[in-house]
């Protein structure tokens, strides 16, 4: 396990993933409280 951590190129890649997680989540629940407030709007 440690071998893998030490990995550079891993560790690259699991930044690489979280990050596109996090923004991806971040879009999705704009989006979301966006068509929230425009059906609440009559």
């Amino acid at each position: 396990m440690k071998a893998l951590i030490s990995d550079p190129t891993l560790i690259s890649q699991l930044n690489q993933y979280y990050t596109a997680f996090h923004w991806g989540n971040a879009e999705l629940s704009r989006r979301f409280s966006d068509q929230k407030l425009t059906r609440e709007v009559p």
